[in-house]
């Protein structure tokens, strides 16, 4: 089979779940498939694979990034003559190839006319797409109470590397005493950081001076980093943006927290950190309760005041913190394993791959 992997934004150049989840597809599908990459690039050619062909979209508007997109795809399109087409993009150039689109972005209630616009755009392109692709039960629900149509969505789970996230082989060092925290997520205003800086700050001044949080994720917003270093002064906070692999803030972490507030797919950042064996705390969203199996510690969304309950109570039951990260490794070991995951995608793949003719 021959498949054609288009995408507008690729890791490490760009940061995201959908990225991330992209890459690994990539990897798998090559070592099965007569594969060829189509990719944007936005900070440097350098950070995206040398033998992917590639599209600069530094600096590009929207219209300019789609333009760009489409004269490369036609390009491919007459030298590679795909039989399928796998994306993460819904809105490419519309082709006569069969075309898979990975779909992980949040989707809310039109409340004003550029969303209510976006969604039309959205629902007329995927009647040109053969397959939506989504990670959870609950965000193809949400697609179709948007009007998608039902019989071109599927789900598949993310996936996640069990090979490289893993606990670490050596015991974590507990001799400064130190509760590490760490908040693994895109730095967004929607990711909800300032809502964990608020439960570390409410903290009973017992539990503070042994606690220590970590922001780590891509920048989104310059403007709510700001904010953020400024809510953080003088509390037990630090930062580490556009960290390019998470594993050793997964495995020196004694806790994850995540207080998305976005309707969204399964998030990365969180199954990595239980991959890692790490005991997880979440806001209670459908979408993230599915995802995680219910595992960790659901909070009643918004609520700073549980989320800062649970982080003590944590704090006083290592065994029980243990326990948690070690039931969360096994549930993703189970459900999220790339090898049952790219099956699906394959078998899926397969089934769009039909008699057509290139003149």
């Amino acid at each position: 089979m021959k498949i054609l992997m288009v995408s507008p934004s690729f890791p490490p150049d760009c940061f995201g779940g959908l990225e991330v989840s992209f890459r690994n597809l990539y990897q798998r599908a090559r070592g099965h498939h007569e594969v060829r990459l189509l990719v944007g690039w936005h900070r440097a050619r350098s950070l995206v694979p040398p033998e992917a062909h590639v599209v600069d979209l530094s600096g590009c508007s929207g219209t300019t990034s789609w333009l760009r997109m489409k004269k490369k795809l036609d390009e491919q399109l007459k030298s590679f003559r795909p039989d399928v087409i796998l994306t993460t993009h819904a809105t490419i150039p519309h082709t006569s190839v069969p075309t898979l689109c990975m779909f992980h972005e949040a989707l809310n209630e039109a409340s004003s006319w550029k969303e209510f616009l976006k969604l039309k755009m959205l629902n007329f392109r995927v009647k040109h797409l053969e397959l939506l692709v989504t990670s959870t039960a609950t965000a193809a629900q949400k697609l179709k109470e948007q009007g998608f149509p039902e019989d071109r969505i599927r789900v598949i789970p993310t996936g996640i590397d069990l090979e490289h996230f893993k606990p670490a082989l050596k015991k974590q060092d507990t001799e400064s005493k130190t509760f590490n925290i760490l908040h693994p997520a895109r730095i967004k205003l929607e990711k909800g950081q300032h809502l964990s800086i608020d439960a570390v700050a409410r903290l009973r001044n017992r539990y503070k001076k042994k606690t220590h949080l970590t922001i780590c994720g891509a920048i989104s917003s310059d403007r709510y980093l700001d904010r953020l270093r400024v809510q953080a002064y003088q509390q037990p906070v630090t930062f580490a943006p556009n960290v390019v692999d998470l594993l050793p803030y997964y495995q020196n972490s004694n806790l994850l927290v995540y207080t998305s507030m976005m309707n969204e797919g399964a998030p990365n950042t969180l199954l990595e950190g239980m991959a890692c064996g790490k005991p997880v705390v979440w806001f209670d969203l459908p979408a993230v309760r599915e995802a995680t199996g219910g595992q960790g510690i659901a909070i009643p969304l918004g609520s700073v005041e549980k989320m800062r309950d649970a982080i003590q109570a944590l704090f006083e039951d290592p065994t029980k913190c243990k326990s948690i990260g070690e039931q969360a490794r096994r549930y993703v070991q189970s459900k999220h394993s790339w090898d049952e995951i790219w099956q699906q995608y394959e078998e899926t793949l397969a089934s769009l791959h039909g008699p057509l003719k290139w003149i």
